[in-house]
């Protein structure tokens, strides 16, 4: 059994003939050898380093190491490679001992560019030297080569302002001939601010995802084809915008450290065009990280169906409420239903139609915002305005925060004249924290005082209900179930009203001593349903019962 070893580390050399030549070369050996090599057996590694030791740690020649050391390859195989740098480039300690245990589970190494062959049963005091001053000699070169460039790297970083890094940009922009700016693609930019809006107006990437594939609009780069062979948005590329902070115009270098990448000095404002503002970027970050916390982020129906989905709870057994279609015809529609009772345990299966739900919800939820979202009048969308500004400055305090600390980690660990740079950061990211926080509580004034001065319209309400029942506009629809979550903590619901508590509440009475025949006909409005509503303040949480029947509501809260 025989194998060969092809390598590169660079695109450079993959845009070039590396592969072709060193394969070219490596079967010509065999057959010049009488040695029988298959092409199952011909382990290449592109774009993968032998300095850093990449090719070993999580490339083909590491999986092949590991089969050697295993016993899964026979003794008497042979590895023909180029060179033995092409195996490693690392210090002549680590080289040497990947050759020594290809010897001593009786591997033969046969290099092309020099014609040796090193066997397994007589390796010598040639073998060591040759290959000693090999490795020494390949690790030298490596070395002084990183050590240029990254001399060259800091040298163009120190003019990033004059001449642009690189070629390498977001692809929505685009190089000049010059190298010194970087011009908008329009519609890209246009696709761009449509990804943040959705984003921020409570879409999961998913859904994005589905608009952009629905209005067939092209997706960057290559993109991966579906099973017809049509190009189209995936939720990485999409998340990949989300997260790059480079449509605010920053650039932060990085370079290549032992394999790894890593920054390299700090970010630079105004590198690239701003495509987005930084209120809106925000607003998307905290969108995103509520939908995560509120596991928000599920595959919605065509229409959002349920806009209350995960914070439904059963009055009776606390599990889910769950939306459920019946499809189409006298005993059909949507309802939502105990999860428990569903599912055959002892629950009350009782059913509340979904639509007559949703619009006892939304007319009686003073709490939300609902008006401004479909265009209400000029203090509802001052409001929503606000709504967002708050929004955004929550996102920029969390971020400066995470960011002092990081500074905050590395003070901890650096002994240099660097700490006072690093402590001035930290105050710098302090002082940016205190005004964002005075910032912050400014604005929910302004929107305390707004809610207070403005009483909700219930006619306006009702028109929004009917629009929103009648058209199932998606997007409407997404900011709305969006816009409850930023204010509901739980719904609980009674759909056969007080019926199963009221046994469980006279038990209760009992025990705590009260007189019954004081309380009254404890049957009154029993079967009305009702649901309870906690809100969720900027400060605190609070309850609102809402339809509240009968005279027992205390004792089965």
């Amino acid at each position: 059994m025989h194998f060969a070893y092809i390598r590169w580390s660079s695109d450079e050399q993959a845009k070039g003939d590396s592969e072709r030549r060193q394969l070219q070369a490596a079967r010509a050996y065999a057959s010049k050898s009488n040695l029988e090599l298959r092409d199952e057996n011909i382990l290449i590694d592109p774009g993968l380093s032998a300095f850093t030791g990449e090719n070993v740690s999580r490339g083909k020649l590491g999986q092949f190491l590991k089969d050697v050391e295993a016993g899964k390859i026979p003794r008497g195989a042979c590895l023909i490679t180029e060179n033995l740098d092409r195996l490693s480039r690392q210090n002549i300690n680590i080289t040497m001992d990947i050759l020594r245990g290809l010897m001593k589970a009786g591997i033969d190494v046969h290099t092309i560019k020099d014609g040796h062959v090193y066997k397994a049963k007589d390796f010598g005091i040639m073998d060591h030297m040759m290959s000693g001053m090999g490795a020494y000699l390949s690790n030298l070169e490596s070395a002084k080569k990183r050590d240029r460039l990254n001399a060259a790297w800091e040298n163009k970083r120190k003019n990033i302002h004059a001449k642009k890094l690189t070629a390498r940009c977001p692809e929505w922009l685009k190089l000049t001939k010059d190298r010194t700016d970087f011009v908008k693609n329009e519609q890209r930019e246009k696709i761009v601010r449509s990804i943040f809006t959705d984003a921020a107006n409570g879409l999961g990437c998913y859904t994005i995802v589905r608009r952009l594939n629905e209005q067939r609009i092209p997706p960057f780069g290559r993109g991966r084809k579906n099973k017809q062979g049509v190009q189209g948005w995936h939720s990485s590329s999409v998340l990949k915008i989300l997260t790059n902070r480079a449509v605010l115009g920053e650039f932060q270098p990085h370079r290549r450290n032992n394999g790894k990448r890593e920054k390299v000095g700090e970010v630079h404002k105004d590198y690239y065009p701003a495509i987005i503002d930084e209120e809106l970027f925000l607003r998307a970050q905290a969108a995103r990280e509520g939908r995560r916390i509120k596991s928000a982020a599920v595959k919605k129906g065509k229409n959002v169906a349920n806009l209350f989905s995960g914070l439904l709870k059963c009055a009776y057994c606390q599990s889910t409420m769950r939306f459920e279609n019946k499809g189409f015809g006298s005993k059909g529609g949507t309802y939502l239903v105990c999860d428990n009772a569903r599912r055959g345990f002892k629950c009350e299966k009782a059913r509340w139609k979904y639509s007559d739900f949703e619009a006892s919800f939304i007319e009686f939820c003073e709490e939300l915002d609902i008006a401004a979202l479909v265009g209400g009048d000029k203090e509802e969308q001052e409001r929503l305005k606000l709504s967002h500004e708050i929004e955004a400055t929550e996102a920029k305090i969390a971020s400066l925060e995470s960011a002092r600390d990081a500074f905050l980690e590395t003070l901890e660990k650096v002994k240099t004249t660097s700490r006072d740079y690093i402590a001035g950061k930290v105050d710098e990211k302090t002082d940016q924290i205190a005004d964002a926080k005075a910032m912050l509580e400014s604005k929910e004034e302004q929107e305390l005082n707004a809610l207070r001065s403005k009483p909700v319209d219930t006619e306006e309400l009702k028109k929004i209900i009917s629009q929103l029942q009648g058209n199932g506009d998606y997007l409407l629809r997404a900011q709305i179930a969006a816009e409850i979550r930023k204010f509901v903590e739980t719904i609980v619901m009674a759909p056969a009203g007080d019926v199963p508590l009221i046994p469980r509440a006279l038990e209760q009475m009992k025990k705590d001593g009260i007189d019954l025949s004081t309380v009254g006909d404890p049957t009154e409005h029993q079967h009305e349903k009702w649901f309870r509503v906690h809100f969720k303040d900027r400060f605190c949480l609070w309850c609102l019962t809402l339809i509240i029947p009968g005279n027992l509501r205390r004792h089965f809260r």
